[in-house]
């Protein structure tokens, strides 16, 4: 029998008597500090040294947030709902190895003009393995405008290894620096989607306009649920409106029902979350650790021999007040700026190693990009 029709026809009492029934773990099940899973966190942070180059601290903050959400929950949660508030038994750290092995702080910063257009296939820049890590890239805007976030459920990420993770505005990361506390509960809300929650409001019921999220103990809702206690039409129940799947700026609970879903999610090989907090590598796709598009600006500009061993000749750039750069793939700088002719100049990057690297021209008229290859 459908619970959600359940809690239509029985009404309050009779409903959450049959909620705990089907759900008879509590919040007191789990021992504080002792989460189930724990999940590795690498913040990919997309600036040009403007704000959004967001501060470690607010970062640390909002790791605390999370850990507050996820796990050892201590806000006080409303009837009827508090019968049925879970400890979702997970805990977030900042990555402290990176894929090859090397020590890291779990804070990746690459400067990209790419910042201002977030969610777009480009700026999932130097993902790392998400089968390890659970990827959040911080822009200055989204190239979508009036949203926060761009989060895939796994049954939408299965396939796109590559931009699986969550992409945020950076002024919803945290509560301090460029967010505040009105806006903490938003990242939350986007890894609850990244495992497998959907929206308490996202699914129509036979064309609307109540929906629901394919969860038993949250009863249908109207959409846009704004915090203010108003009659729930969808359900004889009170809408869930506090919870983090619901309105971001009042929630403050997830229930039971989600939290079997997560952990449902987290043993199941849908886009590899099984992996996720094992700790274990497993085979996942490489994924472009590019911080800049391949063959961006103008495409006048060449650069040759591709591939070089001890020199690269760039033409065709337009003035004298031009700036060259060779990146390696992270971004990072490995040859100082040169500057030349108008017509020809020569880059002799010397001693460096074999592999892939970007040669950044910036010029009055903007930046090109070319791949080259060190043979």
């Amino acid at each position: 029998m459908n619970l959600k029709r359940l809690t239509r026809t029985w009404g309050l009492t009779s409903a959450w008597c049959h909620l705990l029934a089907l759900f008879p773990w509590s919040l007191a099940s789990a021992q504080p500090g002792e989460a189930l899973y724990t999940i590795p966190v690498v913040f990919h942070v997309l600036h040009e040294n403007g704000p959004e180059n967001i501060s470690d601290a607010q970062i640390a903050d909002a790791l605390v947030i999370l850990n507050a959400h996820f796990d050892e929950p201590t806000e006080p949660v409303e009837p009827p709902f508090d019968a049925i508030a879970a400890d979702m038994d997970i805990a977030f750290v900042l990555a402290s190895v990176a894929p090859d092995g090397s020590p890291t702080s779990g804070i990746d910063r690459i400067e990209t003009p790419l910042t201002d257009v977030g969610g777009t296939p480009d700026t999932y820049l130097n993902a790392w393995p998400r089968n390890r890590y659970l990827n959040i890239w911080v822009v200055r805007s989204l190239a979508t405008p009036g949203i926060a976030y761009i989060s895939f459920l796994p049954e939408q990420a299965d396939t796109g290894p590559c931009t699986d993770g969550v992409m945020i505005f950076h002024s919803y990361v945290g509560s301090i620096g460029t967010s505040h506390v009105g806006r903490k509960r938003t990242l939350t809300q986007a890894i609850g989607r990244f495992l497998d929650l959907k929206r308490v409001h996202e699914e129509p019921i036979d064309g609307g306009p109540c929906a629901d999220d394919e969860v038993e103990d949250t009863p249908p809702a109207l959409p846009n649920l704004q915090c203010n206690g108003a009659v729930n039409p969808c359900a004889e129940i009170v809408a869930n409106e506090h919870n983090f799947m619901s309105s971001p700026y009042c929630s403050n609970m997830f229930t039971l029902g989600q939290r079997a879903r997560v952990h449902a999610c987290l043993s199941s090989a849908v886009a590899q979350r099984d992996q996720l907090a094992t700790g274990i590598p497993g085979d996942t796709p490489i994924c472009s650790a590019t911080s800049v598009p391949e063959n961006l600006g103008d495409r006048s500009i060449t650069a040759r021999p591709n591939p070089f061993s001890d020199h690269i000749i760039v033409e065709g750039i337009p003035s004298e007040e031009t700036e060259l750069e060779l990146v390696d793939m992270a971004g990072r700088r490995v040859v100082e700026l040169i500057s030349g002719s108008t017509s020809v100049t020569v880059l002799e990057p010397g001693s460096i190693a074999r592999g892939c690297y970007f040669l950044k021209v910036t010029t009055r008229n903007g930046l090109a990009v070319r791949k080259m290859i060190k043979e």
